[in-house]
């Protein structure tokens, strides 16, 4: 049935289930990078990561792929030649785990930051599980951080 293709479609699902891990790692590290920024009290970096999100996500995918990938060649290969140095080829492979982390960066600052924002500073209605547990009992009544007394739920 493959006709001797195996192999060759064995070679090509171990490289993009390589691109897609490596590319997820990055666009992770990206995102947590990017949260915290957007959530710092440093205006500079907050307006410089709201910029990249509001950029990445406003330009087709395949436009910043090529961008990237071409883009980034010549500028590098410009960087060398003035600097002296022998100019450099930049594989595809990392070109792709670039791309994708750069991108799916962007999409993570955003989805990260909107985690962090959802979890409240205090919790006004939780319970405080530290009595639960000294008490020992269940089903118990906790005392939440304004002292009310709100009964264990039935799970």
């Amino acid at each position: 049935m493959l006709q001797g293709y195996s192999q060759l479609i064995l070679n090509g699902a171990l490289v993009t289930l390589e691109l897609a891990v490596s590319s997820v790692l990055l666009a992770v590290v990206i995102g947590l990078i990017g949260a915290a920024a957007k959530l710092s009290r440093s205006s500079v970096l907050a307006t410089i990561f709201e910029g990249y999100t509001t950029l990445i996500r406003g330009v087709p995918d395949l436009v910043l792929m090529l961008l990237i990938f071409y883009g980034l060649q010549m500028m590098l290969n410009q960087l060398t030649d003035s600097l002296g140095w022998s100019q450099f080829n930049i594989d595809p492979l990392v070109a792709g785990v670039i791309t994708l982390g750069f991108i799916y960066g962007a999409y993570f600052t955003e989805t990260f930051r909107g985690a962090f924002m959802a979890v409240p500073k205090r919790p006004d209605r939780g319970c405080d599980l530290t009595r639960f547990f000294q008490q020992q009992d269940f089903p118990a009544y906790f005392v939440s951080c304004d002292d009310e007394i709100c009964p264990a739920r039935d799970w």
